[in-house]
């Protein structure tokens, strides 16, 4: 923070209510940098996050933060309306006349944090989308599994059926390798449907 106006008149200012507002608002525009810069890591580690296709974020916590960067960004604008607000006071008990270069550059302090915390808002919308289209991923991955199984399992189901509703002509009663050739047969079925879904990619 450039204070040279203060700083100046530093002896002056000392104990004056527009001297303890300068050093509020230079507090106050310290917190707002560590704030963004800390909110610009925490964007880094949640990109790296989603990045790794093993470990998808939750929603909630993606949405989280994004109201986190909201409020910030409700902060600092309230913050920008207070000082511009303040240039503008001509009073002999709270005379500013001498730190509105001062005030100037708390403004073009604040600007740049409202700037960074808009690029934030932005990152997070587009982690947010791109978090959701990892997910899905992953869920159309798992229903393409559940439906090659259901797939691998329905004609082998159906030879089940039929198979066993004919209780009284069951092969296995009358030949003893008519049981075996069954399974065989239901084995065959399930290898060719699996070596067909591997071949068009359906296990990737």
């Amino acid at each position: 923070m450039n204070l040279k106006v203060f700083r100046l008149n530093e002896n002056r200012y000392l104990e004056t209510t527009s001297a303890i507002l300068c050093q509020i608002i230079d507090r106050l525009i310290d917190e707002n940098l560590a704030h963004t810069l800390e909110s610009q890591r925490t964007i880094e580690l949640l990109e790296e996050a989603v990045d790794q296709e093993t470990y998808p974020l939750p929603t909630d916590q993606i949405l989280a933060f994004k109201r986190r960067i909201a409020r910030l960004a409700i902060t600092f604008e309230e913050q920008h309306y207070c000082i511009t607000a303040l240039q503008a006071v001509e009073s002999v008990v709270f005379d500013i006349t001498d730190l509105r270069e001062y005030f100037r550059d708390s403004l073009a302090h604040l600007e740049y944090v409202l700037r960074s915390i808009g690029r934030q808002k932005s990152l997070m919308s587009a982690l947010h989308q791109h978090n959701l289209l990892t997910l899905q991923d992953k869920t159309n991955k798992r229903l393409r599994l559940l439906t090659v199984i259901s797939a691998v399992f329905m004609p082998l189901t159906l030879i089940a059926g039929i198979y066993g509703m004919n209780f009284r002509y069951m092969p296995e009663l009358a030949w003893p390798y008519g049981y075996p050739l069954v399974i065989i047969v239901m084995l065959l079925i399930a290898s060719v449907l699996i070596w067909a879904f591997y071949r068009k990619g359906c296990f990737k």
